[in-house]
């Protein structure tokens, strides 16, 4: 008859599941290092932008124009109260991560067409992590169709 020897079982099982741990241990930690470099997360979790709050973002300059005025947050953030712009209100527009908002200068019915000027408005990202671009701070004019499936509305502040 044979004879099941209980702690020799025990220590070989504790063994390998030590091993085991280990190894479990040390994946774990690899799988960490990786999550944090490559899966997304938010701006604030993975970099520090607080150098460039209030200097050149698009709600920066709509807060030239509106002062107190301007809605808080992110540009996706942004309340719209009409479908058409009109001189003197703010286009919101549906982009990346946080929005973009612009000022509208000039509205051209006949060509269903709208001008804005905007800060941080360029393809070129100079920190893409805190949303920064090329033309952050700097006032860029551009020329948008009314018909911009970008376009979320436009807010007439009251």
């Amino acid at each position: 008859m044979n004879h099941l020897n209980l702690s020799h079982f025990s220590f070989v099982n504790v063994k390998r599941l030590a091993s085991i741990a280990l190894v479990a241990s040390t994946l774990s930690a690899s799988l960490s290092v990786v999550s944090a470099s490559i899966l997304p997360q938010s701006a604030s979790a993975r970099c520090n932008c607080t150098s460039y709050l209030g200097k050149g973002y698009c709600t920066d300059y709509i807060r030239t124009k509106l002062g107190n005025k301007t809605p808080k947050g992110n540009a996706k953030n942004f309340p719209t109260n009409t479908k058409e712009p009109t001189p003197n209100s703010v286009a919101v527009f549906k982009w990346k991560t946080y929005g973009h908002v612009a000022w509208v200068e000039s509205v051209d019915k006949k060509n269903k067409t709208f001008t804005v000027s905007h800060w941080n408005y360029s393809s070129v990202d100079v920190n893409s992590c805190c949303a920064v671009t090329s033309n952050f701070g700097k006032r860029t004019t551009n020329v948008f169709k009314f018909d911009n499936k970008d376009i979320a509305g436009f807010y007439i502040a009251k």
